[in-house]
């Protein structure tokens, strides 16, 4: 997918826009999502705080007051809709978490 920056205790946002088929697909049909960062499951249901998807056309992860360390992580985005009730791998995330 990308490589994304995130800076620790700040305000700075990770804006995605999910595609399928080359089509921007209706954001606000996920009912949650899950992002596997290492050891750590980032849940919508639990962290609403971090996953923002009230636009249509993105969602937005608040992640800089989150508490990681500084390092490089892989990440794995989960998306879960009324046809994908366990969930639906959509993608890998890099993710570099600076100070």
């Amino acid at each position: 997918m990308s490589l994304e920056t995130i800076y620790t205790n700040r305000d700075n946002e990770i804006v995605l826009s999910l595609y399928k088929d080359n089509a921007l697909i209706n954001h606000n049909l996920i009912t949650k999502y899950q992002l596997q960062v290492g050891d750590n499951l980032l849940d919508s249901d639990t962290l609403p705080a971090l996953f923002d998807n009230r636009a249509a056309d993105r969602l937005v992860l608040n992640m800089g007051h989150y508490g990681f360390t500084e390092g490089r992580y892989a990440a794995k985005l989960y998306i879960f809709d009324l046809d994908h009730i366990n969930g639906l791998f959509w993608g890998n995330v890099s993710i570099v978490v600076m100070s």
